[in-house]
């Protein structure tokens, strides 16, 4: 079990930080679908995106560069 999203790095500290609060997945609540399956590449990428325009107020092609840039890190899109 990874104490880190493989998705989107979002540190996993409780069972309601896991997708569908189970903590043999090692993916976050926000990349996950809500059955609990992980949301895909293009999924993730829309949602961090908006997560950084919302909360560190980027431009829409800025967030979404940084989006990509921070998602190539993890475990689950390596290489993309």
């Amino acid at each position: 079990m990874s104490n880190r999203c493989i998705s989107c790095g979002m540190p996993l500290r409780t069972p309601e930080d896991h997708a569908a609060a189970d903590q043999s997945r090692d993916w976050c609540v926000h990349c996950a679908r809500p059955d609990g399956s992980m949301k895909d590449y293009g999924e993730v990428l829309t949602g961090m995106t908006q997560f950084y325009v919302r909360t560190q107020g980027l431009d829409p092609a800025v967030a979404e560069a940084t989006a990509k840039q921070a998602m190539s890190t993890q475990p689950a899109w390596r290489g993309r």
